[in-house]
């Protein structure tokens, strides 16, 4: 299973628009760890044929703001 589930606050939203016309939206999220520390986790979104996901994101969330995101992993690249 590939499924996850992440809260936090957001630390940092960028949107990008492609000249082939895709947009994406990167989005890095702390959250805070029992020994005081924070892990920062980046997620990226895009927008489908049906939905504007990504702008939605970009134009909704700022820095600060408290998210909680459930979606599936894809991994793009390995190293052991």
């Amino acid at each position: 299973m590939n499924n996850f589930e992440i809260t936090g606050r957001i630390n940092f939203v960028d949107i990008k628009y492609l000249e082939s016309g895709k947009v994406y939206t990167r989005v890095l999220i702390s959250e805070k760890q029992k020994d005081d520390t924070y892990s920062t986790f980046p997620i990226t979104f895009f927008n489908t044929k049906s939905d504007n996901t990504a702008e939605k994101i970009a134009e909704t969330c700022q820095k600060g703001d408290y998210i909680k995101a459930k979606g599936k992993m894809n991994v793009d690249k390995f190293t052991d």
